[in-house]
């Protein structure tokens, strides 16, 4: 059952996200909606699936595997690197017509959230140093949180992916000038892997919530405060001495 569980969680997010973009772009066309509902939402369901067979495999804790988070990262830069070296502004191959391309694109807003907010002209040290800070706050919430929860695949998976994600967008602001995005949901987006590391990040954060009834009770997760991250932050120091 929690297999079942956990693909219709990551099914159902998609279909509900995709829901709001219907909505919010006025898609009327039931064709394109069938095929941008279901594709994606079957893999990410699999994908779930395949991730509680991973959470039986894998006993989290709380050191940061950082040779895992820096081969993602390579991966990322390295499709980038080889799309660059090419003539990429012809390249536009259809994945599932008329939905689904490979037409990569040149996103020098940094981030989609400034696209959203109208912030299409944020400069990269800005930005860089908004992405950082956010990477390491939430980095050290997840360790106020596993001293007040048990520490899980779900909730580490979700710091790591989103770990990736954060070093990826600021690498590619610091040495590409923006992201370049190259997997089209046509009429909607234009993404990238680490869009989707950051996309399974959302997704990981979603089932943890539901295993640790966070809905429900959520008061000893609260005290989460700068004197934490203080302290937090001299004991690596003082364990690395």
């Amino acid at each position: 059952m929690r297999y079942l569980r956990n693909f219709g969680v990551f099914a159902g997010a998609w279909m509900a996200a995709m829901l709001v973009f219907t909505i919010a772009y006025g898609v009327k066309n039931a064709s394109l909606a069938v095929l941008y509902f279901s594709v994606p939402a079957i893999v990410l369901g699999v994908v779930g699936a395949l991730m509680t067979a991973g959470e039986k495999l894998y006993k989290a804790d709380r050191r940061i595997s950082w040779i895992w988070i820096i081969m993602l990262l390579g991966l990322d830069q390295a499709i980038k690197i080889y799309l660059f070296g090419l003539d990429w502004q012809t390249i536009s191959i259809p994945i599932i017509d008329p939905v689904f391309y490979f037409d990569p694109s040149h996103n020098t807003a940094g981030s989609y959230l400034w696209v959203l907010l109208g912030l299409e002209n944020v400069k990269t040290l800005p930005h860089v140093l908004f992405v950082s800070v956010l990477a390491f706050l939430l980095f050290e919430y997840w360790r106020f949180y596993t001293t007040k929860r048990p520490i899980s695949f779900w909730g580490k998976g979700f710091v790591q992916l989103f770990l990736v994600g954060a070093l990826a967008n600021v690498v590619d602001n610091i040495f590409h000038g923006g992201s370049l995005d190259y997997i089209t949901i046509r009429p909607f987006y234009t993404f990238d892997l680490k869009d989707m590391f950051i996309t399974m990040a959302e997704l990981f954060v979603l089932i943890e919530v539901i295993d640790q009834k966070l809905y429900k009770t959520s008061k000893d997760i609260k005290g989460f405060n700068w004197q934490f991250i203080k302290s937090d932050v001299r004991s690596w120091f003082i364990k690395n001495k």
